[in-house]
């Protein structure tokens, strides 16, 4: 009975850690959206995806688009406060091969997840 006990356990474990789809927010005025508009360079992208995930980027998408790159992310506005997002957004736009950083309130569910994808 305790191996069974165990096993039920560990499963109920094994599926609360698995990666949820459900939004962490439903009302678009609870997050931002900050665009950015770079050179396609390895080093800018590994520093500017760096910054963002240590402010708590969420729903991180990287498109090339030629010798450029458009990097999204979404900010919850529970979790950063304005002053920092708006000097995130400067210390980014000030970085050389940075075109533009637009931010703009996100019209979008926010889906918590965890990018595992290469930097490079």
């Amino acid at each position: 009975m305790k191996k069974f006990i165990i096993i039920i356990t560990l499963a109920v474990m094994a599926l609360a850690s698995c990666k949820s789809s459900s939004p962490i927010s439903r009302s678009s005025s609870d997050s931002v959206l900050m665009t950015i508009d770079c050179r396609n360079e390895g080093d800018l992208k590994q520093i500017i995806v760096m910054r963002l995930r240590g402010t708590k980027a969420r729903n991180l998408q990287i498109t090339p688009e030629g010798p450029f790159l458009k990097i999204r992310a979404v900010f919850l506005k529970r979790e950063i406060s304005p002053i920092r997002l708006y000097t995130l957004s400067n210390d980014i736009k000030n970085m050389g091969g940075v075109l533009q950083t637009l931010m703009e309130e996100n019209r979008g569910i926010v889906v918590q997840t965890i990018d595992r994808s290469p930097v490079n």
